[in-house]
């Protein structure tokens, strides 16, 4: 795995990178649209500019466009927009449907004691099976930022865990979903024989 690191050493964030790329682009006059939606892109031919509409009604015309969106928003875009013939051959395509959409759930965690570290559990996989009492997971994790004292060596930090509902076969997926909508409605069948509290 590779991070991104500030002048420190000190883990930077993905944001980082589009962040950066952003600074640069505005120093050439660039212009930022926060919170719109855009929903089509005119364009008549290639080389003429780009007519945007957004949801909130606001057009703007503009030369060039760099577009930094998920995959199924992107697609809409395009599905609603006019463009030069062309301008979606079979390489935008192939690019456009290449991206697998993945259900996760990510959770970060900090300690004082970055005890994963002592016992080499820097990543790697887990599973846990479950029942309608105890949640299943199944995902990956990898160490998070830390920092160690360069004296006595101790680290403190955080750690990463993604859950990977995808790869959940369809039986234990069912006992997640149902899991988790009876802890959502503070449901506790007898059944089930519940704890009291969930």
């Amino acid at each position: 795995m590779f991070n991104i690191v500030d002048s420190n050493g000190n883990k930077g964030g993905f944001a980082t990178m589009p962040e950066k790329l952003m600074e640069r682009v505005m120093k050439h006059g660039a212009r930022w649209f926060p919170n719109s939606e855009l929903i089509s892109i005119n364009k008549t031919m290639a080389g003429s500019p780009s007519h945007l509409t957004f949801k909130s009604g606001i057009t703007s015309i503009a030369k060039e466009v760099i577009l930094n969106m998920p995959q199924r928003p992107l697609i809409s875009v395009i599905r609603k927009s006019t463009l030069p013939p062309g301008a979606v051959n079979a390489n935008l395509f192939s690019a456009l449907h290449a991206v697998q959409t993945e259900i996760v759930t990510k959770l970060y965690m900090h300690y004082s004691d970055a005890w994963w570290r002592k016992l080499n559990l820097t990543v790697g996989s887990f599973d846990q099976t479950g029942d309608t009492q105890n949640m299943l997971l199944e995902g990956r994790y990898h160490d998070g930022h830390v920092n160690c004292d360069k004296t006595t060596g101790a680290c403190q930090g955080g750690e990463a865990m993604q859950r990977n509902a995808h790869k959940i076969p369809e039986e234990r997926f069912l006992l997640f979903f149902v899991f988790h909508h009876l802890k959502i409605l503070n449901f506790r069948p007898q059944f089930l024989n519940f704890p009291k509290k969930l």
